[in-house]
């Protein structure tokens, strides 16, 4: 059996002492754990990152989800609006049609009241002068009076049916010009203007006091004449200058025509 040479303080020459593997694997541990620790720090980093990956998907799908019911909706909503733009542009052209044949009853109307009126007046003016001859035969002066009656019946009736007709027609021409463009009026010439909504053979005319608004108003004894449409007013060249053809924006309300030349 071999033996070491002994040393001075007792330990044997060539081994290692105590203290020096005790370090060595307390050295090898250490090792062992740091090893360990890294191992796992890399498993849950790995972890989060699927779990990360897991949301993102599930993300998509449920924006992918929500997209498609926001697509659903609009087409909901833009078939709705369509559907109720056709039903305004049915009504609308139903009103067009309406107040164009209400124009056209009005405008015969009107031409009866305007003979019954004239003749009425004719009537009225013989009776006058039938007064102021002293002697009369009974039999013309009640015939005329007769006949004078008979025409201011006709006259309160077309008065009446005139009013009814000049209120449906205005109350159309609004509901309609709301739905459509707003109308204008064409100053053609010096003394005259030009408008669709000229259906009436005579017209009451004002002039605002700032000189900026013209106001018509249908009325069967009224100043300015009417015929297909144009205006004939003498005055308006000392009213408004003249510097051309010219379009002027109309505003309807309660029957009145309000023309804005300025």
């Amino acid at each position: 059996m071999n033996v070491g040479v002994l040393m001075e303080n007792g330990e044997t020459a060539g081994a290692p002492s105590d203290s020096e593997s005790v370090e060595s694997v307390m050295s090898a541990i250490a090792e062992i754990n740091d090893s360990l620790a890294r191992l796992k720090e890399h498993d849950g980093s790995s972890s989060g990152s699927g779990n990360r990956k897991g949301s993102f998907r599930r993300a998509g799908r449920n924006a992918s989800m929500q997209e498609a019911r926001a697509s659903e909706n609009t087409g909901g909503e833009e078939a709705s609006l369509k559907e109720k733009l056709e039903r305004c542009r049915s009504d609308n052209e139903r009103l067009r049609r309406k107040n164009t044949d209400l124009g056209g009853e009005l405008a015969k109307t009107r031409a009866k009241l305007d003979a019954v009126t004239e003749e009425l007046r004719k009537a009225c003016k013989e009776v006058e002068v039938l007064k102021r001859v002293p002697e009369v035969p009974p039999k013309d002066d009640a015939s005329l009076k007769s006949r004078v009656d008979d025409l201011t019946a006709a006259n309160a009736a077309l008065t009446e049916e005139v009013e009814r007709l000049r209120a449906e027609l205005g109350e159309g021409k609004g509901r309609t010009i709301q739905a459509a463009e707003a109308p204008v009026v064409s100053r053609i010439s010096e003394t005259e203007l030009r408008s669709d909504l000229f259906d009436c053979p005579r017209y009451d005319a004002r002039l605002s006091r700032d000189g900026r608004r013209i106001t018509l108003r249908a009325d069967v004894e009224g100043r300015v004449r009417c015929s297909g449409g144009v205006l004939l007013i003498p005055s308006l060249p000392d009213l408004i200058g003249f510097d051309g053809p010219a379009d002027y924006q109309v505003t309807l309300d309660d029957g009145l025509m309000v023309i804005r030349i300025r």
